[in-house]
C-alpha cells in the first residue's frame, strides 16, 4: 500500500506543477490521485496504519498483538485524513464546500494528533507512530494552509490568464450576494 501511496502523491504532485504551469488536464490529474488517495486512507486505514498488507487482511494472524482501540483509532485516522483530502482537493479545485471540508478535516486531524501524541508518549515511543504522524503533519499542514488561503488568491494564482474572472472572484467575496456576479 506505501507503493500505490507514493505514486497517488507523484500523480498530485505532477498534477499540481502542471496546474501552475496552466497546462490542460491538471485538474484530471489532482482530481483522480487526491480522490484515490482519499479513498485508500478511508477503506484501509485500519491496515496501513497497523502494517498489515492487503495479502493478510483477511488473516486472523495479521491481527494479533492489535488491540480493538488501535484498529479504531486507526479507522478514525483514516476518515480523518479523507476528509482532510478531500477539502484540499475541492479548494485546489474551487469547487463549492471547500472551506467546510478542509475545517473539517483540519479539527479531526487536529484532535487525532493530539490523541496519538498522548498515546506515543503513553507507550514509550513505539516506532508505529511515525507512519502516524508523517501523514497527519504533512496532510493537516497543507489543509490549514489551504483552509487559510482567500478563494481569490487561489483564483489569482491559477487563472492569471483570465484577469476579467480574477476580478469578478474577489468582487463576488466582497459582496456575496450579488446576483450577477454569482452567475
Amino acid at each position: 500500500m506505501k507503493r500505490i501511496e507514493r505514486i497517488l502523491l507523484l500523480m498530485f504532485i505532477i498534477g499540481v506543477i502542471l496546474k501552475f504551469l496552466l497546462i490542460p488536464g491538471n485538474g484530471l490529474i489532482i482530481t483522480v490521485s487526491l480522490m484515490s488517495l482519499s479513498i485508500m486512507y478511508y477503506v484501509f486505514s485500519f491496515a496501513f496504519f497497523n502494517q498489515i498488507s492487503l495479502r493478510n487482511i483477511f488473516k486472523r494472524e495479521a491481527y494479533k498483538g492489535i488491540s480493538a482501540w488501535k484498529i479504531i483509532g486507526t479507522v478514525v485516522l483514516g476518515f480523518s485524513l479523507s476528509c482532510a483530502i478531500i477539502g484540499i482537493l475541492f479548494k485546489l479545485q474551487s469547487w463549492e464546500g471547500e472551506v467546510m471540508m478542509t475545517f473539517v478535516g483540519s479539527f479531526c486531524l487536529f484532535i487525532c494528533l493530539i490523541v496519538a501524541l498522548s498515546r506515543y508518549y503513553k507507550k514509550n515511543k513505539p516506532e508505529s507512530y511515525k507512519l502516524i504522524f508523517s501523514r497527519i503533519l504533512i496532510v493537516g499542514v497543507l489543509s490549514l494552509t489551504l483552509y487559510s488561503t482567500p478563494r481569490s488568491s487561489i483564483v489569482a494564482i491559477f487563472k492569471r490568464n483570465y484577469p476579467d474572472y480574477v476580478q469578478a472572484v474577489k468582487n463576488l467575496e466582497n459582496d456575496p450576494h450579488n446576483q450577477y456576479l454569482q452567475e
